[in-house]
């Protein structure tokens, strides 16, 4: 879609481009995986792992590092660079995605799917960038908690 302005002396032009979204068996496939680490009854949740972390690493560098982590992940959760909002209310990421992964790819929560459902293409659009942003960012905290545990591990730096 495109936009296009003009004033006296000057011209505007705004371009809307769809990007390629992932493959969906591809996508579908990641969240297998993916959703254990946002769950919090799954034994890999993530703020489960930092605390861990936190509890049984015996260096205090890496246990700053975690400590660091989290935190920034709890802002992360629910900061967006669009506040996107539905019905009044302001959606985190963590609710954004929480809509299309229950909403569309897997529990098929009613509610969820009807919300998705409701949006137009525009703000579906907008949705599934923030989905997608989400998934980036907590993959990268897993990264980052995987990283610092392989060496720990490696280093004998976790007490039992």
């Amino acid at each position: 879609m495109t936009i296009k302005s003009s004033k006296v002396g000057e011209n505007c032009e705004v371009r809307f481009v769809t990007p390629k979204w992932p493959e969906e068996d591809d996508l579908r496939s990641f969240l297998l995986t993916f959703r254990m680490f946002i769950s919090e009854n799954e034994p890999v949740f993530l703020n489960k792992i930092f605390n861990l972390c936190i509890k049984t690493l015996t260096d205090d560098r890496l246990k700053g590092l975690m400590i660091d982590a989290r935190e920034k992940w709890k802002r992360a959760e629910g900061e967006a660079v669009l506040k996107l909002k539905y019905q009044s209310k302001f959606l985190t990421l963590e609710q954004i995605a929480s809509l299309w992964i229950s909403g569309k790819y897997f529990h098929k929560d009613p509610d969820k799917r009807q919300i998705l459902k409701d949006l137009n293409y525009h703000s579906e659009m907008i949705f599934k960038h923030q989905f997608l942003d989400f998934l980036l960012i907590a993959t990268n905290y897993i990264f980052y908690a995987d990283r610092i545990v392989k060496h720990a591990l490696k280093e004998g730096l976790i007490q039992e």
